[in-house]
């Protein structure tokens, strides 16, 4: 690990003990952290990706296919053990391990690293001898998860995960930041919103999977803040970008968000080693992402089976919220608080003053006071469970 990870991992520990529960201090955080990721502006980092960052996020891109530890070559099942020991199981810190395995020069190769791993971009033939990636020669591999451990607990074999496999079709926006001749043109942002448009030979072959995985790369997807409410916010992004467009009307589009929202818990798992702009994307995405899990256009074809998982799977979810502080905050949970409260208005059930509340929410949902909240999550709790 170079010595910018390590600081940045530092930071990110120094940073856990803080809770950021303000909805104000949330939305200067994502806002940071979606214009500086999405329109170049870039954090003391130039302009061009290093070979090694490259490196790094085709192992974010990875599937999963886990598999037991004697399956293993020896000497990296003694090297499990000595990390095991020195490193995974230690308190003082968040730990993880993990090992890919892929093809390189007709050879099975491995890149093993945990928390503390001295350097990021190293790999190593089938036989055990390590090699280093020189500088402008770091090759496409095809890498695959296939052990890992985190926070002491070894992931079960067979595990696959859909959500962090590598999309392929999925479509790379233009970078419009370097369009430096719009700079003082008064319709840039139309012509900004025109060049991002999926070209209609690719909107027409990608994949649902692909489709919103673009869809949450959006470049202007923090629009969704600038409305009264999420909704016209949400409303907003259908109406400025066709791969939204496109998506609502999918037919697969029910079984595709249930399947990421089933998958996505596993990159919650490395929250902890990211810098706090990489957080604060994760969370900005993961809010847009379960806004689309409330529209009435998803909730209107589920099963009763598809609405069932749903539900559950969002209390999960709550969990994973609450176990992240310094991620998330309040404003997380408006997406979840929307679906419920549709579902309890369809409810006999609830009281006429609470749903005159509810009603009152989903006109404009913004706000709800915690007795609402409270409301709902057990409503939730007892109808699912």
């Amino acid at each position: 690990m170079n010595k910018q990870m390590k600081n940045e991992l530092k930071v990110s520990s120094a940073l856990q003990g803080a809770r950021r529960r303000s909805t104000a201090v949330m939305l200067c955080v994502l806002i940071m952290a979606v214009f500086s990721a999405f329109l170049g502006c870039k954090d003391n980092k130039d302009a061009q990706k290093t070979d090694e960052e490259k490196f790094l996020k085709d192992l974010e891109s990875a599937p999963v296919a886990i598999v037991p530890k004697e399956d293993l070559p020896e000497w990296l099942q003694a090297m499990i053990e000595f990390d095991w020991e020195h490193y995974v199981v230690n308190p003082a810190h968040k730990s993880w391990l993990e090992i890919y395995r892929g093809e390189w020069n007709k050879r099975t190769v491995y890149h093993y690293c945990h928390a503390f791993s001295s350097n990021s971009a190293e790999i190593y033939y089938d036989d055990g001898t390590k090699t280093l990636f020189e500088t402008t020669t770091v090759p496409d591999i095809n890498w695959v998860l296939v052990y890992q451990i985190y926070d002491g607990v070894v992931t079960e074999p067979g595990t696959k995960s859909a959500y962090r496999k590598s999309i392929g079709d999925k479509y790379e926006f233009p970078d419009i930041s370097k369009m430096n001749d719009w700079w003082g043109d008064p319709d840039i942002i139309k012509k900004r919103l025109d060049a991002l448009q999926i070209p209609d030979a690719v909107l027409a072959t990608i994949s649902t999977e692909g489709l919103l995985a673009t869809c949450l790369e959006f470049p202007y997807l923090i629009n969704i803040f600038h409305s009264n409410d999420f909704q016209q916010g949400f409303n907003s992004l259908v109406l400025v970008f066709n791969g939204f467009r496109e998506i609502l009307k999918r037919p697969d589009l029910t079984t595709t968000l249930i399947e990421k929202y089933y998958w996505i818990s596993e990159d919650v798992k490395g929250l902890g080693i990211l810098c706090p702009i990489e957080q604060g994307r994760f969370s900005f995405r993961y809010f847009v992402f379960e806004f689309m899990l409330a529209q009435d256009i998803f909730l209107k074809n589920l099963s009763e089976e598809q609405e069932r998982q749903l539900f559950l799977l969002s209390l999960e979810h709550k969990k994973i919220k609450n176990s992240y502080p310094d991620v998330f905050s309040d404003l997380n949970g408006v997406p979840t608080i929307l679906l419920y409260a549709k579902k309890a208005l369809n409810d006999n059930q609830a009281s006429a003053d609470m749903k005159n509340v509810l009603t009152e929410f989903l006109q404009s949902p913004v706000y709800v006071e915690q007795h609402v909240i409270d409301y709902l999550y057990d409503y939730v709790n007892v109808k699912f469970k």
